[in-house]
């Protein structure tokens, strides 16, 4: 719903993932209804296909604000480190408002990852004085085992579970924001009064172009006729690209499919494709590789130029874009059976779902889904 607000000021300092694609969607939705918006960046995302694409939709509308630091996003280690993390974050988002904020006073702040600093603002309160501010939660899971999902218990939970409580008592915040249903449903569940503070949203999605099938994999030089699992994103340890290539090695994994990498590879994963194995299947053709940040008509093509999308991913117990977008192209997915991915698979009959670990079951269900179209097509 539209805001009393005449500007809207944004904190994101890293473009990794998709972090600067809703800074996008967020901004051009504030920008259409009216409002101007400051968008408080680092210099390393002014190149970002996102960024240039905001700038082009949001001109005269769109105040961008270089912060004084372009460092790697983080990786915690432990809760000791994600607590300095947090504080830090917290700080800085603090220190640049009162710089940004001194000639004038933005009307709301809406931080697009919130999780730079959910459980500092719920100890500490916010930093932003009193202006409204609200955010997006990505990466809560302290609730999942108690709303019936499989995922790791830990004995930090009742503490998350008690400061994400105590953010949404924050006076000056209006709304988070979260793609996770089972979250909502929750805090109604645990904290009926608080359910106004938090809303879902619908993950936001794109997959737009011109590619049919046929060009798709003409440009990419895919065969015709193989059988083509898409593996799509930043690729690192999380999207269990071990998982596949063991898979591929099983005698249920059909000889006809085809691996596609789209996205950059981190250090793991290049080690990883310099395997044997990896090189025996680039050798026959059946791995083909995108090593690069991936968007627009490339995005779409490899959608296009897929039978199955891979979301066997490891460690991730949020939901995924990627499962989103495979719903649109009309694919079916291979998927882990473990948080919110899984979960999803079933309830929406998306695909099948594997122990990630387990190769047989994975080559299986790959199979499976190369082998029978009907269910393949049901599943898309």
């Amino acid at each position: 719903e539209p805001l009393a607000m005449s500007s809207l000021l944004i904190f994101e300092p890293h473009g990794e993932g998709h972090h600067l694609w809703y800074v996008r969607w967020i901004s051009s939705e504030a920008v259409a209804r009216g409002y101007d918006v400051w968008l408080a960046t680092s210099p390393g995302c002014l190149e970002h296909p996102a960024y240039l694409a905001l700038q082009e939709e949001c001109e005269g509308h769109l105040r961008t604000v270089t912060l004084p630091e372009d460092a790697p996003k983080p990786k915690p280690q432990g809760l000791a480190d994600l607590a300095r993390w947090q504080i830090r974050y917290r700080g800085l988002f603090g220190e640049w408002y009162r710089r940004l904020s001194r000639n004038e006073r933005p009307d709301y702040v809406f931080i697009p990852y919130l999780d730079y600093c959910t459980y500092a603002m719920a100890l500490l309160g916010s930093p932003f004085q009193n202006t409204p501010w609200g955010g997006l939660v990505i990466t809560p899971a302290f609730h999942l085992k108690k709303e019936g999902i499989r995922a790791p218990a830990s004995r930090f939970h009742w503490a998350r579970e008690g400061a994400f409580l105590r953010l949404l008592c924050n006076e000056s915040l209006r709304v988070v924001f979260t793609f996770d249903e089972t979250l909502i449903r929750h805090v109604r569940r645990s904290r009926p009064e608080l359910a106004k503070r938090i809303r879902f949203l619908p993950e936001p999605a794109e997959l737009h172009g011109s590619h049919s099938r046929e060009s798709a994999r003409r440009d990419l030089g895919v065969p015709s006729d193989a059988t083509v699992i898409l593996v799509y994103g930043v690729l690192d340890f999380t999207k269990g690209i071990d998982a596949l290539l063991a898979a591929a090695k099983d005698d249920r994994f059909p000889g006809s499919a085809s691996i596609l990498l789209a996205g950059p590879q981190d250090d793991e994963v290049r080690m990883l494709l310099s395997s044997p194995r990896a090189r025996m299947l680039r050798e026959t053709g059946r791995l083909y590789e995108i090593d690069r940040f991936v968007y627009g008509e490339d995005e779409h093509a490899v959608f296009q130029a897929a039978d199955i999308a891979w979301v066997g991913y490891r460690r991730q117990y949020i939901s995924s874009e990627v499962l989103i977008q495979a719903a649109m192209a009309g694919l079916p997915v291979v998927a882990c059976d473990e948080g919110l991915i899984g979960w999803l698979t079933r309830w929406r009959g998306l695909g099948l779902t594997v122990r990630v670990d387990d190769a047989r079951a994975v080559g299986a269900a790959i199979s499976r889904l190369a082998r029978d179209r009907k269910l393949s097509a049901r599943f898309g």
